[in-house]
Parts: structure tokens; C-alpha cells; sequence
């Protein structure tokens, strides 16, 4: 458990990283990329790490379309190819 809880940090960090990456882009840009889009993204890509690290089992190829709410994520297990639409509440 401590494994994945390190990896997952390993991966919002470099989440962060990538975000600070495009802010500078944006701001250094004349033509912009869409702040408000590349913020949605970066902010779903690090709920996707947090939900597939803090799952108790989550299969290949999850798809994960927000706002979505698993209350305790840690007594839920996902198969391969589930996909999870938006709204939903488990």
C-alpha cells in the first residue's frame, strides 16, 4: 500500500510539473492554448492518478469521465476496459 501511495505521489508531481509547464507556455504564448482548458485537463488527469492509486484493485484500461464520486474508493474494485460516466456516484 505504501508503494502505490509513493507512486501515486510520484505521478501528481509530475502532474503538477507538466501543469507549471503549460501555465509558462500560456503566458509566453501570443496566441494562448485556453487556460481554463489546459488547467480541466491537468485537474482530471491528477483525479485519474489519485482514483486508479487509492482504488483496491483497478483493472487495464479505466476510463474516467468527471465530476464523478467514489466515496471510499479503497473498498472498490474496477475490472479491465470500465468506464465510469460523468455524474456518477458509487
Amino acid at each position: 500500500m505504501k508503494n502505490q501511495t509513493s507512486t501515486g505521489l510520484r505521478l501528481l508531481r509530475t502532474s503538477i510539473a507538466a501543469l507549471i509547464t503549460k501555465f509558462s507556455l500560456f503566458f509566453l504564448s501570443d496566441r494562448g492554448f485556453g487556460l481554463l482548458c489546459v488547467l480541466e485537463n491537468s485537474v482530471s488527469r491528477a483525479k485519474m492518478v489519485y482514483y486508479q492509486t487509492n482504488l483496491r484493485r483497478c483493472g487495464a484500461r479505466l476510463s474516467l469521465q468527471f465530476p464523478l464520486t467514489i466515496t471510499h474508493p479503497e473498498s472498490v474494485e474496477l475490472g479491465d476496459n470500465v468506464s465510469l460516466a460523468a455524474f456518477v456516484h458509487i
